[in-house]
């Protein structure tokens, strides 16, 4: 859900945005082939992704000039810390994502042909 507030400073239009949605941390496992039924292969590399529906909204908004406050959970735990940290790079407001202690952050895991872009 997102809230959209469109404020006139100074002659330049000014929003402010408020992001209630998800978030989630990818781990993207890059591989030059699929594996075949009970094979394992060596992965030639890795990488941490920043989503969720929310999240994305979030970036997207704040990519494009707004200010945006983020009304979320986190876990307690490092993926968390990505997280927290991926929104602050973005200049996203953060004070209303609470920190679940004792919860792992939502995560999905991700195979994918290649190799790191």
């Amino acid at each position: 859900m997102i809230g959209l507030v469109v404020l006139q400073q100074g002659g330049i239009a000014m929003s402010k945005i408020a992001v209630i949605g998800s978030n989630m941390v990818d781990l993207i496992t890059y591989i030059d082939r699929m594996p075949a039924q009970g094979e394992t292969l060596e992965a030639p590399g890795f990488a941490l992704g920043c989503g969720g529906k929310g999240a994305n909204q979030a970036v997207a908004a704040a990519k494009l000039g707004a200010d945006v406050l983020m009304l979320s959970k986190v876990g307690d735990d490092m993926f968390a810390d990505n997280t927290l940290a991926n929104f602050q790079r973005f200049g996203i407001d953060t004070r209303y994502v609470q920190r679940v202690p004792g919860r792992f952050q939502r995560r999905r895991a991700d195979l994918r042909r290649g190799r790191l872009p």
